[in-house]
């Protein structure tokens, strides 16, 4: 199974770092890993800052949106999956206060999908795997170009 959290990050702080993507991954990495409640509070308090709380109704709203009328969608509960059983592979989506969580089996279709609708929304979204050490934007940040 794939897991990726998905954070909204402030446009400021995304353009800050932009190339430099792996100081992002370190950092949640390092979160998961502390053992220290002291390290973690602080931890927490960087990725806190960095990041936005998703908005709850306009989130659902948006994801709702996206995904109705999909035949290989369903809501269920909290979460909202994305299922080819013909394939043996899926995707679940739910949404959390500050990030967004995919859990993915299988072939990459699932998921795939769930990106491609996650690139329509408003915001820098940073995807950070940290089991299989990936991480990128969900959408790519356009640098500026100065002639």
């Amino acid at each position: 199974m794939r897991n990726y959290r998905i954070y909204w990050i402030k446009e400021e702080v995304a353009h800050f770092f932009h190339g430099r993507e792996r100081l992002f991954f370190s950092l949640f990495q390092d979160y998961e890993i502390a053992k220290h409640e002291a390290l973690r509070d602080i931890l927490a308090s960087q990725i806190n800052y960095i990041s936005i709380p998703l908005p709850y109704l306009p989130t659902y709203r948006f994801i709702h949106q996206q995904l109705h009328g999909s035949e290989e969608f369903s809501m269920k509960q909290q979460s909202y999956e994305i299922l080819f059983p013909e394939y043996n592979s899926g995707a679940r989506l739910v949404i959390f206060e500050r990030y967004f969580l995919i859990n993915a089996w299988g072939y990459y279709d699932a998921e795939a999908t769930f990106f491609e609708k996650l690139k329509k929304f408003e915001g820098k979204l940073l995807a950070i795997n940290l089991e299989q050490e990936e991480f990128g934007w969900v959408k790519p940040i356009k640098q500026r170009k100065f002639v």
